[in-house]
C-alpha cells in the first residue's frame, strides 16, 4: 500500500500486487498485477480510529460509571469511573455476567425478568429512564446509584449502556438537610419564633411555625404580602408598610412589634424584624426575617 499524487495534486492511496512469471532458466520474462484505489476505504479506517480514540477519551475521562453489556449481559465495556466505584478492573469483569459483579443477590431475580420481558417484548420498565436503584460492589457492599440504561443500537448485535452515579453522598446530604430543617422546626416551635423568605421575583415561604403564629394550620393558606397585610391590625397597617418601605429604601433592617388580628378574631402581639439581600447594582433580590409571638410578655 503507498500514495501516489495524481496530476490534480490530490493524494490517493493505492494497494498494488504483483506477480512475475520466469522463463525455465530463471530469467524473468514478465510482471503483471492490479491497483486497487482505497482512499475512500483508507478515511474510513481512520475515522474509526479517530472515533475509537474519542470514545476511549470520553469513557475514561467519565465522572459516572459506563458499562456496556450485550444481549448475554456480559460486559464489553467497563470504564475507569466503574473501576474505581465498584471495585473491579476492566480485565476481571470483560465478558462476565453483569448479575453476579454489580445487582445485589435480592435484585437478581427481577433483573433477570426485566430482560427475558424486553428481550420478548422490546419494552422495559428501564430503559431511557433515570431511576435509584441500590447496586453492590466487589466487596459485597450495597450502596444507592442513579441508573440511566439506554440500547444503542437498533440492531444486532444487541446492546445496552448503562450510567451510574454513586449517589451515597448526595443521599447523606439530604438526609441530614432534612435532620436540619427538622431541628429547625422543632427549635422555632418551642421558641415561638416563625421564619419567612420573600424572593423578589416570586414567591413568599413560610416556616411552620410562621403558619402557626398567624392562626393557620401549616401549608393550608398560600403566603403573601397581601396576607401578611390582612392580618395586621388596622391601626398597624400604616407603621408596618412605612418600615418595610424604609428597609427596601435604605437597606436598613427593621425591628418592630406590631399586632395580628388572627382568623378566630384574636389579637396577638408580634415582634417583627427584617434585612434585604441586594444584587451587586443595589436592586433587592430578597427579603427574610423572623416573626416572634410577644403576646404574653
Amino acid at each position: 500500500v503507498h500514495r501516489v499524487l495524481r496530476p490534480d495534486r490530490d493524494t490517493a492511496f493505492v494497494r498494488e500486487q504483483c506477480v512475475t512469471f520466469y522463463a525455465s532458466d530463471g530469467r524473468p520474462l514478465r510482471s503483471a498485477g492490479t491497483a486497487q484505489d482505497i482512499t475512500e476505504l483508507h478515511r474510513a479506517e481512520d475515522a474509526l480510529r479517530e472515533s475509537e480514540q474519542r470514545k476511549a477519551a470520553v469513557l475514561n475521562a467519565a465522572l459516572d460509571c459506563i458499562i456496556t453489556i450485550d444481549r448475554d449481559q456480559q460486559v464489553i465495556e467497563f470504564n475507569p469511573a466503574a473501576e474505581t466505584t465498584f471495585g473491579y478492573t476492566r480485565e476481571q469483569v470483560l465478558g462476565e455476567p453483569i448479575g453476579g459483579l454489580i445487582i445485589p443477590p435480592s435484585l437478581r431475580e427481577q433483573h433477570q425478568r426485566g430482560m427475558a420481558h424486553y428481550l420478548a417484548t422490546g419494552t422495559g420498565p428501564l430503559l431511557d429512564r433515570r431511576v435509584e436503584l441500590v447496586a453492590m460492589k466487589a466487596d459485597g457492599s450495597e450502596f444507592p446509584i442513579e441508573l440511566s440504561l439506554t440500547r444503542i443500537s437498533d440492531h444486532e448485535p444487541l446492546l445496552f449502556t448503562a450510567f451510574i452515579r454513586d449517589i451515597t453522598e448526595q443521599k447523606r446530604a439530604a438526609e441530614s438537610l432534612r435532620n436540619s430543617e427538622a431541628r429547625l422546626t422543632d427549635a422555632q416551635r418551642i421558641a415561638g419564633v416563625g421564619s419567612w423568605e420573600w424572593d423578589m421575583t416570586s414567591d413568599i415561604t413560610w416556616s411552620d411555625e410562621n403558619y402557626r403564629i398567624f392562626g393557620y394550620v401549616p401549608h393550608s393558606v398560600v403566603p403573601s404580602y397581601d396576607l401578611f397585610l390582612d392580618a395586621l391590625h388596622p391601626d398597624d397597617r400604616a407603621p408596618v408598610t412605612e418600615a418595610l418601605q424604609r428597609t427596601l429604601n435604605d437597606n436598613a433592617p427593621y425591628d418592630l412589634t406590631c399586632r395580628i388580628v388572627r382568623p378566630s378574631e384574636e389579637q396577638r402581639y408580634l415582634r417583627c424584624r427584617g434585612e434585604v439581600t441586594r444584587d451587586k447594582t443595589g436592586t433587592p433580590l430578597r427579603m427574610a426575617g423572623t416573626v416572634e409571638d410577644v403576646t404574653e410578655r
